[in-house]
């Protein structure tokens, strides 16, 4: 009888880790599909225009007290960004598809678009929003508001969203 039990005792660690393994379902996630597309940001107005991204929370949501400068970039008159690339779960079509802006996907969440004359416009994740109207901001950006230029997904600032432009406090 002592036996027996020492031969289940001793099996009983081997019997439990072949239970754990047998009842963890795989991880889904690894077997996501990903899309991959290259994008940049067009410039068709005749002003410069710089784009600014801020980190204006902490990573517990409270306030910082002085917004952080994450990443600028500043573009020409009818000029085209260098094409960054993104990875999205969805594909072009997909009433689903939407992205943030890679330059801006590294903490900012509050961007201020500016052209050269203190005139622009600013969005944030804390429901602030002072965009261009009828166009997702470069935080959300939705398939509506780009076009594919050469397998390039370009979002284009344009003279009328200059001329549109609100004077930045």
């Amino acid at each position: 009888m002592q036996t027996q039990l020492s031969i289940i005792f001793n099996r009983l660690p081997l019997i439990a880790l072949c239970i754990v393994f047998l009842s963890c379902d795989p991880d889904d996630r690894m077997n996501t599909p990903q899309y991959n597309y290259n994008v940049a940001i067009k410039n068709t107005s005749q002003e410069a225009l710089t784009i600014k991204g801020y980190k204006t929370k902490d990573d517990i949501g409270n306030f910082l007290p002085i917004p952080q400068l994450l990443n600028i970039l500043v573009l020409a008159p009818n000029t085209v960004s260098e094409t960054e690339t993104i990875h999205v779960p969805v594909p072009l079509g997909n009433i689903a598809f939407g992205f943030s802006y890679p330059s801006f996907n590294n903490g900012s969440d509050s961007i201020v678009l500016m052209f050269a004359d203190n005139r622009g416009y600013y969005s944030n994740n804390n429901d602030t929003v002072f965009w261009i109207v009828n166009k997702s901001t470069l935080l959300s950006v939705l398939e509506k508001d780009i076009t594919n230029e050469d397998n390039v997904l370009k979002y284009a600032i344009t003279q009328e969203d200059y001329e549109n432009a609100h004077v930045l406090p």
